[in-house]
């Protein structure tokens, strides 16, 4: 049998390498070093700044070549080596498993173990137990058709030096039964729900004039009905302050120079009423990390005079016909600990009060529940006795707004994990890769049961992720899972509102690099992630669903077909922390995939066709990726931002085609590809 040892050789040589040229004299003679060096002290505490040492290299110098050289880091090279060394430890001693991993260079057995079963399948226990059942000398056979040996593999491997990260021999192909459909069936309505909200994170955000050019440049390309954003009342928006004798006074400026920017991009306000002003709030020394209050006012009759004063300026300003047709929202996340300080009886008479104002000078006025998500419907009494409380005292909001992050639980086992959570750079992520359509049928069927059905849902938030900085978000991954999510929900809820447009409008801190991993479309630099490019392929669709599938779906329009096809790849179920953390290699938490898929459309009217298509990869359309191909610069300039912004455009490709009643569609795509082709009719 071949050892598991030599199978990773193997395919480390035979199957990594990314260009068989030979590096120059010099260059090959120093990395050839670095790695015996590397070899001969792994079980070492080695750094990129101790070995860079040792060569009389800068460490980010150091860095950068190994990476450019090899194609993998120092830490997952180093870590290769390691379980190389252990598992020859397992086979060939009779040393404990806790033994061999502080030999081989690992800090705890946990990260042993967890590496070890990632690398070969198998826990070190029941790889050393199939060693000792294996009979014969222990070969390879290379692509080539000659046995080598472990000495000379490793030689070669030395000498050749680059490999590209994913293995070609890891690639799994598979090849989906073609589609047919028929274009004459009956089309159902398309509801463009992720077009219905754009998140933006703070109302204080919308007057800065990089966003706002930000937004009217979603505006022009995709086109938003709402904007929607948090803290329309917090200190930052000086809506509140009082005179030395206590006496209130509300100031609305900063809030019209928001509403009339919206108004000149085309959106109409979506009006979430917080935060609470620190002078109003009855707990005036709350801590938050984001640095706002929410608490409860320390006066209602207070609170509604600043609500009514608000809604009574809105229609002097903007006439009553207008401020009809936007979306209120009291408060956000009420029934979540960090976002509601005070008790749950307490809020909902605070939301009452709240609601008869809009109610009272707004008789027309949509309001909406504070977000809920999953954990506030499964895990807590909080929505059954707000919606109870609302019945009882005529007060149920016009919809329920829901937020929706793939995480399968939240550890509450101690006092204070709740808020950490939310914070916490790495949260769990769902293994259940249709997490968010199944948590919609389940919140629906709960808002049914509670005699409440016929509320509408809107998802005013939702993300791959709650954590601030998870680095898959930045990548081609982004725009599968955007797609794949969409297309699957379209029909469940009125909105599914992404959180949020632009890394720019952080609730926490602004990162400094140029891909961290934030919740936005955009990066906080301007350049647009492959999700955005996604998002701009599904305004490209029709107003009538024809049908959808696992990997299509497929619209119909004014003498127009469009057929989306996507290839989405879940997280590995044995994904460790520190995959999910890895900055180096993000798509290190999926398995390998290509989908060769076919549709065949039929019964297509007889004519000439203009047929375009557009393709998402990480070539072509993933300024992610585009920017590691570049060098990763650390500091992006106005030249680096066109050059990749254009690099990371949807390749487009345009032929024509005379077409009689069927055409049909096969491609190969790679993991997380997404590809959009339109069929318009010419002539008939």
């Amino acid at each position: 049998m071949q050892t598991y040892i030599y199978d990773l050789i193997h395919t480390l040589l035979f199957h990594f390498i990314k260009n068989s040229e030979p590096l120059e004299y010099t260059s090959a003679e120093r990395l050839t070093k670095i790695l015996q060096y590397i070899q001969q002290n792994a079980a070492k505490e080695l750094t990129v700044e101790s070995v860079a040492a040792e060569f009389f290299l800068s460490p980010s110098y150091f860095s950068k070549l190994f990476k450019k050289e090899m194609n993998i880091s120092l830490l997952q090279y180093l870590t290769k080596i390691r379980l190389l060394n252990a598992a020859e430890l397992l086979e060939k001693t009779e040393k404990s498993v806790a033994d061999i991993c502080f030999e081989s260079g690992f800090m705890s057995i946990k990260q042993f173990q967890t590496s070890f079963k990632k690398q070969f399948r198998m826990p070190p226990t029941t790889y050393r137990s199939m060693q000792k059942h294996t009979v014969g000398e222990k070969r390879i056979l290379t692509d080539e058709g000659c046995e080598d040996g472990k000495e000379k593999i490793h030689e070669r491997l030395l000498q050749h030096g680059r490999w590209m990260v994913v293995s070609k021999a890891e690639v799994k192909r598979l090849i989906v039964p073609e589609h047919r459909v028929s274009v004459a069936v009956k089309t159902t309505p398309l509801r463009h729900n992720w077009k219905k909200i754009l998140n933006v994170g703070n109302a204080y955000d919308v007057l800065n004039v990089s966003i706002q050019r930000s937004i009217s440049m979603v505006q022009r390309e995709i086109g938003f009905e709402y904007l929607h954003f948090h803290g329309l009342f917090d200190d930052t928006m000086r809506v509140y302050y009082e005179k030395n004798d206590g006496t209130p006074v509300f100031n609305f400026h900063y809030i019209d120079q928001i509403i009339d920017f919206m108004l000149s991009a085309g959106l109409k306000p979506y009006l979430e009423l917080s935060w609470m002003p620190r002078k109003l709030a009855s707990e005036k020394n709350e801590k938050s990390l984001n640095g706002v209050c929410h608490s409860k006012p320390k006066d209602i009759k207070i609170w509604c005079n600043l609500v009514q004063a608000f809604l009574v300026h809105l229609i002097g300003t903007y006439t009553m016909e207008q401020v009809r047709t936007w979306m209120f929202q009291v408060w956000d996340a009420a029934f979540f600990p960090p976002w509601w300080k005070n008790s749950q009886e307490e809020f909902f008479e605070f939301y009452r009060e709240t609601f008869r104002v809009i109610k009272k000078v707004i008789p027309e006025a949509v309001i909406g529940s504070p977000s809920i998500n999953p954990y506030g419907f499964t895990y807590t009494d909080w929505f059954p006795n707000y919606i109870k409380y609302c019945q009882d005292k005529d007060c149920l909001p016009n919809f329920i707004s829901l937020a929706v992050y793939p995480h399968d639980t939240y550890d509450l086992s101690e006092e204070g994990t709740l808020e950490e959570a939310v914070y916490d750079i790495y949260l769990p992520v769902s293994q259940g890769e249709d997490y968010i359509r199944r948590e919609l049928v389940n919140m629906k069927k709960i808002i049914k049961g509670l005699h409440a059905g016929r509320l509408p849902a809107y998802v005013t938030q939702w993300n791959m992720n709650n954590a601030p900085a998870f680095m898959s978000r930045d990548t081609l991954f982004g725009a599968a899972f955007l797609v794949k999510n969409l297309c699957e929900n379209y029909d469940q809820v009125e909105s599914m509102a992404y959180w949020f447009f632009s890394d720019e409008v952080e609730e926490y801190n602004l990162a400094d690099e140029p891909f961290h991993g934030g919740m936005g479309l955009i990066a906080n630099n301007g350049l647009k992630k492959a999700a955005y490019q996604a998002m701009r392929l599904l305004a490209k669709l029709d107003d009538e669903l024809l049908e959808k599938g696992d990997y299509y779906f497929i619209t119909k329009g004014d003498r127009r077909i469009s057929i989306l096809l996507y290839s989405y790849i879940h997280y590995r179920e044995n994904c460790s922390e520190e995959e999910f953390r890895n900055s180096e290699d993000r798509y290190a938490c999926f398995e390998n995939v290509e989908k060769e898929v076919s549709v065949e459309l039929t019964d297509i009217p007889a004519g000439r066709y203009k047929i375009t298509e557009y393709r998402l990869s990480r070539e072509v359309g993933s300024s992610y990726d585009i920017w590691k191909q570049m060098g990763s610069p650390e500091r992006i300039t106005d030249e680096d931002l066109t050059y990749i912004n254009e690099k990371a455009l949807p390749q487009k490709e345009v032929s024509y085609l005379n077409i009689s009643e069927r055409y049909s569609i096969t491609r190969t795509l790679h993991m997380h590809e997404v590809c959009l082709f339109q069929l318009q009719q010419q002539s008939q």
